[in-house]
């Protein structure tokens, strides 16, 4: 038998900001939602004694948004627009300038309840294909718009997690054996320090991310039952940043983090 709480239902919220960091602008109305793609191309690695591929390369990966802004605001032209700018006020300028990066979030519910998010983070992209829009008697003007993903200067070039909203209170918050990631906010919506995580089965592996930059976590090493690599706390003050903990005996020990500002 399935499990009903692992059907997701409903749209998502896009956000999307300066390339290279987390996207925090949300984007306001759209039709028929975002779509996400991921597609490959690959070549097979052959031998003469074989008569099958011993395995397989990848050669090219694209990762694709497409979605249609129904808000017809000059910002989300800028947006689809791969060569725009709109460096005047209330001006968008097209033809001759450079690519417009951007970076781009979905938020959409996470299975098992609504009390947790799927987030899919791409920190740079960039417009492609045809921007068109017509003007017409009873319909909406729309912005369709495709995006496809680039490089980033450091990290993952996507990032699926799966995330629970949690709160610091007296410097932990307790770890429920269902969750895989919390997106932690400090005590008062300020920035605060998590010293201990209770609760925890052998094996259990958690992401740590934070909820707001403007309110930093600091994950201490050692305090109580945490353990971080070179014994030297974690200082989470980008949205892009998370840390990857493995409860193992009594311990919640680091086993890796991504610091957008390393």
């Amino acid at each position: 038998m399935g499990t009903v709480a692992s059907v997701i239902v409903g749209s998502a919220s896009i956000y999307t900001g300066t390339a290279d960091a987390y996207a925090t602008t949300a984007v306001g109305y759209t039709t028929e939602g975002v779509a996400f793609e991921y597609t490959a191309d690959t070549t097979d690695i052959e031998v003469n004694e074989e008569t099958v591929a011993i395995n397989r390369a990848i050669t090219k990966e694209v990762i694709k948004m497409t979605l249609s802004f129904n808000e017809a605001t000059l910002s989300n032209y800028n947006l689809a627009v791969i060569g725009a700018d709109d460096d005047t006020p209330k001006t968008i300028k097209i033809g001759g300038k450079a690519v417009n990066t951007l970076s781009m979030a979905i938020e959409g519910t996470a299975p098992g309840g609504t009390s947790g998010v799927r987030i899919i983070d791409v920190p740079k992209m960039s417009a492609v294909g045809t921007v068109g829009t017509s003007y017409k008697k009873g319909e909406k003007n729309m912005i369709p718009a495709e995006f496809e993903c680039l490089k980033p200067l450091v990290g993952d070039v996507c990032l699926i997690q799966d995330l629970w909203d949690i709160t610091i209170a007296s410097g932990t918050f307790a770890h429920a054996d269902t969750k895989g990631g919390y997106r932690v906010a400090g005590e008062g919506d300020a920035a605060d320090v998590l010293t201990d995580i209770s609760g925890g089965s052998h094996g259990d592996e958690i992401i740590l991310r934070i909820a707001d930059a403007a309110n930093a976590i600091t994950v201490t090493h050692g305090a109580a039952t945490i353990v971080l690599t070179g014994a030297v706390d974690f200082v989470m003050d980008s949205r892009r940043d998370w840390l990857h903990l493995k409860y193992i005996t009594d311990k919640w020990v680091e086993q890796a983090r991504f610091d957008a500002s390393a």
